[in-house]
């Protein structure tokens, strides 16, 4: 990652050279990312926060929606759940407007996940439930199995051991 990251930032260097504001924004968006992915989430959220207002200026809509879902992960990890799900309720809300159902249920999963974090598990519970719904529909059955064993440990984790039995 140290070398993607290495890349990247050059890139963008380049990219601020030349105006470029939707390389810029996309090159965020993506070092954004490396660091995520690196553990190094206060970079993270420094990156995303610089590639909002650009996304938003260019009305890159899609890319929005992926950059609340990045927020909203990164703000998981760190264990701010409440900002974690004010944002996965942004990209949730944007990837039903643009009918991006693969990406409505990734972010409910991970909502399902930041509600469970947070002992929540009716509304954890909620969250799977939908998103279990969405790729049974789309015919996703890796979808269908994470959410069924995420389903199970909402119980599990709730302590009523029999239901959870029947998601396992």
């Amino acid at each position: 990652y140290e070398k993607a990251l290495q890349l990247m930032e050059e890139s963008l260097a380049i990219e601020r050279r030349l105006g470029n504001k939707e390389f810029i924004a996309n090159h965020l968006l993506l070092i954004g990312m490396i660091c995520e992915s690196m553990a190094q989430y206060d970079k993270a959220l420094k990156y995303y926060e610089e590639a909002l207002p650009l996304l938003e200026e260019l009305h890159l809509i899609p890319e929005k929606a992926e950059l609340f879902h990045n927020i909203g992960s990164t703000y998981q990890a760190i264990g701010q759940y409440d900002k974690a799900r004010q944002s996965l309720e942004s990209a949730i809300s944007i990837n039903r407007q643009l009918n991006r159902l693969h990406k409505v249920s990734s972010d409910l999963n991970v909502a399902g996940q930041v509600y469970t974090e947070m002992d929540q598990y009716p509304k954890a519970l909620e969250y799977f439930q939908e998103a279990l719904d969405i790729d049974k529909q789309r015919g996703d059955q890796a979808g269908v199995a994470t959410h069924l064993h995420n389903i199970g440990t909402v119980y599990q984790e709730w302590g009523q051991y029999p239901k959870a039995l029947q998601y396992f």
